[in-house]
């Protein structure tokens, strides 16, 4: 057989188990050796021939672990070529090009699928697809999905109960995995997928995450990149865990110091409260929303019961007509009490700026109470939720730091995320 009928072979061997094998895969080299009856030497000349010819592309073991999926871009045709007189033919798949795959493009195949059209056309399985963070207000507004973040990948999925019942449409079931932050190159905030998993969304679902699609440069978090190419564990956590993880916290001190918790609900087991996210719009509307819910997880959340027989609940007010009654201080002043009456320091500076900074989300949460305001866009309300996420988070910490000097809460030990500052926004 000549030269070019063995190309030919192989080439069109390697485009049909992409389109037919399922899952978009390589065609081993080794297996194709022995199905050829063709000796190692020659597949090696032969695969050679085919990068030079743009007919077909290569993925090496010794890249990706697993060259059944083009997980990555191609290598350069250099790289390649160093790659496949080094490698065991058994570590190497060979792939349709992304030339020959657009010129034998079923257009049918992908109608309404944006994603699985660039598998079709040979985009890498994990490239990060960018998209703007709107994308996510359907599925955190809808109650039948649950939406998963521990602070470097996330989760979209249809709940159970919703996936079981014949009266949701078979268009919304869907289970999209692998989803992560990332910021644009204009510093907007941005939600990314993998083109992988994107496919596997509804037809319904692709066009909808397709019209949020972010068309510039982008980065993406640098430990969901370690997870998914380098398979690696990450040991940093979102500061939204660690705000909830710092009241959890100061309620086990409050046992070991003989006090009832000091919070009142702290979601231990429960995930994050709704709403207690990244925004995904930045609107003064949205951001007002989110302050109100850290007021609602701080000043609301204090158990009165705590400061109980510690300091006065009441105090007298005189009234215009002469006559005086009582009126119930509020949380944060009976915090502030209890804290001057037990905790003695020589710099007062960190306690000062932990009490003004559950006092301003205080403040800052009134307005939006009892007001109706208009609402603007400015992408610079990203920012301030930043700095009120993170200021909360260390004022609960200076907060746990107090309870965690008293004489009894000596054999407190603090989860070593926590206290290591493997902390992220």
């Amino acid at each position: 057989m000549a030269d070019k009928d063995l190309l030919d072979e192989i080439a069109n061997r390697a485009l049909l188990h992409y389109r037919e094998s399922g899952d978009f895969n390589g065609l081993n080299a080794d297996t194709l050796c022995s199905e050829m009856a063709l000796g190692e030497r020659t597949m090696r000349g032969l695969l050679g021939l085919l990068l030079d010819g743009d007919l077909a592309t290569l993925t090496f073991a010794s890249i990706f672990e697993n060259p059944y999926i083009k997980a990555i871009d191609d290598l350069p045709i250099e790289e390649q070529r160093r790659l496949l007189e080094e490698s065991a033919l058994d570590s190497i798949c060979v792939y349709p090009s992304n030339s020959r795959l657009a010129i034998s493009m079923d257009e049918s195949a992908a109608v309404g699928k944006p994603f699985i059209r660039m598998l079709h056309l040979g985009v890498a399985q994990l490239k990060p697809v960018a998209f703007e963070s709107q994308v996510l207000d359907r599925y955190l507004q809808d109650p039948r999905y649950s939406v998963g973040d521990d602070g470097t990948s996330m989760f979209i999925r249809i709940r159970g109960e919703y996936d079981e019942d014949a009266e949701t449409p078979e268009r919304d079931k869907i289970n999209l995995r692998y989803v992560t932050t990332g910021v644009g190159e204009d510093g907007k905030r941005l939600t990314v997928g993998l083109v992988r998993y994107l496919a596997d969304l509804t037809s319904e679902h692709q066009q909808h995450w397709e019209s949020y699609r972010y068309s510039g440069r982008f980065k993406i978090d640098s430990d969901f990149l370690r997870r998914c190419f380098g398979a690696e564990f990450t040991e940093t956590r979102s500061v939204y865990d660690a705000f909830l993880q710092e009241e959890i916290e100061i309620n086990r001190l409050c046992e070991m110091i003989g006090k009832p918790p000091l919070f009142k609900r702290t979601f231990e087991g429960e995930g994050r409260p709704e709403g207690f996210r990244p925004l995904t719009r930045p609107t003064s509307e949205s951001l007002e929303q989110f302050i109100h819910l850290m007021d609602k997880l701080i000043s609301e959340n204090m158990n009165r019961d705590f400061f109980t027989g510690d300091v006065d609940l009441k105090e007298r007010q005189d009234c215009r007509n002469g006559a005086i009654k009582e009126i119930e201080k509020g949380s944060l002043r009976l915090l502030q009490e209890w804290v001057g009456l037990h905790y003695a320091t020589k710099d007062p500076a960190p306690l000062d700026q932990m009490l003004q900074i559950f006092k301003s989300i205080r403040k800052e949460r009134q307005p939006s109470a009892h007001q109706i305001r208009s609402s603007d866009h400015d992408e610079a309300y990203w920012e301030k939720q930043n700095k009120y996420i993170v200021d909360a988070y260390y004022a609960l910490r200076t907060l746990r730091t107090i309870f965690n000097s008293h004489p009894m809460a000596k054999g407190y030990r603090a989860p070593e995320w926590l206290e290591g500052y493997k902390i992220k926004v």
